[in-house]
């Protein structure tokens, strides 16, 4: 539980750190969160998906297309496998 706690906590920091800009920080955080989330948790659940998500908008932000479409495809893959293809549309 300490661990989720500490991996959400890097989450939302990230993301704070993202919206300001900051990207050197948010990529630390954003990463650091999954990886104590893939650490912790089993393999593919929903609960990456935030994490993954940020960091493709990091990506994203910082013109690295290759990863950021990596994040996304992997996310996608998570959602699809979780909640079918409904949780696409």
């Amino acid at each position: 539980k300490q661990a989720l706690a500490e991996a959400e906590a890097f989450e939302q920091l990230g993301s704070l750190y993202l919206l300001t800009g900051n990207y050197y920080r948010a990529e630390k955080s954003l990463s650091n969160a999954l990886e104590i989330k893939e650490s912790t948790l089993e393999p593919n659940v929903p609960h990456l998906i935030p994490a993954i998500l940020e960091l493709a908008r990091l990506s994203l932000l910082n013109g690295n297309y290759g990863p950021a479409d990596q994040y996304l495809n992997r996310a996608s893959a998570i959602a699809l496998e979780t909640f079918g293809n409904k949780s696409l549309h």
